[in-house]
């Protein structure tokens, strides 16, 4: 997977990170919570990708891209869900073992820098003892 296919996207919108960063003072932790949910389900996603492929379980993959797209948008990591959005329409077409690699590579690299952002933010946010 290209990354020039996504390189006008930004990695994370601070916008997006801002307004949930907002709903801290009625939500302590929301920012952190998310982050973990969004790791978890992430890991999950990547860890299965392989024996959904040989399962033939495409449509399984589908969903989890589907659902990664979302969750990455509600985050502001726009480039990885455009990523996500691209390895959706791959599953859609039934791709095979040959793009899954580069595209394992692909997202958990970009969800690596996702990840480092948003656990930044959520310690300068995080109320200082």
């Amino acid at each position: 997977m290209s990354d020039l296919l996504f390189e006008d996207e930004l990695h994370l919108d601070r916008t997006v990170v801002d307004q949930i960063v907002q709903l801290e003072a009625v939500r302590p932790g929301l920012l952190d919570h998310l982050v973990s949910v969004f790791q978890k389900n992430f890991t999950e996603l990547i860890s299965s990708m392989e024996q959904q492929l040989a399962a033939g379980e495409h449509e399984a993959l589908r969903i989890g891209f589907h659902s990664l797209k979302g969750a990455s948008a509600s985050l502001g990591a726009l480039r990885l869900s455009k990523m996500a959005g691209f390895a959706e329409s791959l599953a859609a077409s039934n791709f095979g073992i040959e793009p899954l690699q580069e595209i394992r590579e692909a997202l958990t690299a970009e969800f690596g820098l996702v990840r480092s952002e948003l656990v930044q933010i959520t310690k300068s946010s995080s109320p200082q003892p």
